[in-house]
């Protein structure tokens, strides 16, 4: 019996082990006083990575009104706030709503006008993201946005 219990403890100190790399900043968030959580929840903006995005959309135009393919690539990072603990819960929940937040960058760049596609700061499309990408997430969790990859080319003469 005392050989079970001790292969038993021995079982759960390996388990514990190998899970603490990614509790222990968990483990450490809630060893903090409330104090110590609020001064580590409003440090600096955290950049995260929240979708990649690549799609062809054919538009009107060109001569002889030819069919334009309209190629987007888009790769957006957001930046966020918070203590490890919850940008750690955050990086699954974003996980878990890729689809919904690749659809949300679609509708940004297919209803978006050339103007604001081809604007190499991208400042009138980064407010649209951010609001989208937020819905998406269903929370208010992204202060703002940064594209780490940004290209929109247009191919006449091509039809999808």
């Amino acid at each position: 019996m005392a050989a079970t219990v001790a292969s038993a403890f021995a079982v759960l100190g390996l388990a514990a082990w190998s899970l603490s790399g990614l509790v222990s900043a968990a483990d450490e968030d809630h060893a903090m006083s409330s104090d110590q959580r609020a001064a580590t929840a409003t440090r600096d903006a955290q950049e995260i990575p929240l979708v990649r995005y690549e799609g062809l959309m054919e538009i009107a135009g060109g001569e002889d009104d030819e069919q334009i393919v309209r190629v987007a690539e888009v790769e957006l990072h957001g930046l966020v706030r918070g203590s490890q603990d919850e940008l750690f819960l955050l990086s699954g929940h974003v996980r878990r709503r890729r689809a919904a937040l690749e659809e949300a960058v679609d509708i940004v760049v297919r209803t978006a006008g050339p103007a604001e596609l081809e604007d190499p700061e991208n400042t009138a499309l980064r407010d649209v993201f951010r609001d989208r990408v937020n819905a998406a997430l269903g929370r208010d969790v992204v202060e703002d946005v940064v594209f780490t990859h940004f290209r929109v080319f247009d191919t006449p003469g091509l039809s999808l």
